[in-house]
């Protein structure tokens, strides 16, 4: 495979990791449970008894099976980028055999078990890919009993991602004729368009960075509108002040969209995958 057909594993990957990022790494809450209610009423209308179907740490394991994934995705991906003699279909013969092709990546990087082994996640990746993807998804039949510890599970998708990041840099970006031709690729193959209204208001947050951005946009004076509009905290960010008209609020929303930083509507969006 070529480094352009790499990407769309690389791509793959990164969507996987965007979900950790957000629901994982970032220490979000996981519920105990999820509960599904089936009320039983009398004859007479009266309810006299509530069933309830209980599901067990249900964003913890659809976290898990989102790090399944993303493993195996890393790890092909890696194993192209190393070996350009590898096709389509020898990738796709792997399957979801998480063990297989963590024997073929460290044949090909020894560093990669090494970095495992230094940072002492070699336990937990070895009870990962004990796990069977399909089996997970549809729990139609046993997996072999494992243990995951969640911390060490955060730093090993860090591990993973960074791993991942060294190693593209090092393949693709570090040479300007193939950093080119990759953007290219990316500007005229996007895999997902996105058709939508954006939200017609100004944003309650504007991170320090974001804020420099919109006042290379600017007209000074337009910036002094937009900063009467927030107040900065101690990070620096800017948070909108509380209680502004509408007008105001027009207004500033008016300058953060000729700097294009505005957001979608997520109640009006349509998606299309290609």
């Amino acid at each position: 495979m070529d480094l352009i057909e790499t990407e769309d594993l690389f791509i793959a990957a990164m969507y996987d990791y965007a979900f950790l990022d957000r629901h994982l790494l970032s220490g979000a809450t996981h519920r105990l449970n999820f509960v599904i209610e089936f009320p039983i009423f009398s004859d007479q209308g009266h309810r006299i008894e509530t069933i309830k179907d209980t599901f067990v740490l249900p964003d913890l394991v659809h976290t898990l099976l989102v790090t399944v994934s993303f493993l195996e995705k890393a790890m092909k991906y890696a194993i192209v980028l190393l070996d350009p003699s590898q096709t389509s279909a020898t990738i796709l013969n792997f399957g979801h055999n998480l063990k297989q092709i963590s024997i073929a990546l460290v044949n090909l990087d020894k560093d990669f078990a090494n970095e495992l082994h230094s940072t002492g996640l070699q336990n937990i990746f070895d009870e990962l890919i004990k796990i069977d993807y399909t089996t997970l998804r549809y729990m139609h039949k046993p997996n072999p009993e494992f243990e995951i510890d969640t911390i060490l599970l955060i730093q090993l998708n860090k591990v993973i991602y960074n791993y991942l990041r060294r190693l593209k840099y090092a393949s693709c970006y570090s040479n300007k004729t193939t950093q080119r031709q990759i953007q290219e690729h990316h500007r005229n193959n996007n895999k997902i368009q996105v058709f939508g209204g954006i939200v017609e208001s100004p944003a309650d947050l504007i991170s320090a960075f974001d804020f420099n951005q919109i006042e290379q946009v600017l007209t000074t004076l337009e910036v002094t509108i937009l900063k009467l509009g927030y107040e900065q905290d101690s990070n620096g960010d800017w948070l909108l002040k509380k209680g502004l008209s509408s007008q105001e609020s027009l207004r500033l929303f008016a300058l953060q969209q000729k700097a294009d930083h505005v957001f979608p509507d997520f109640t009006k969006l349509r998606f299309s995958l290609r």
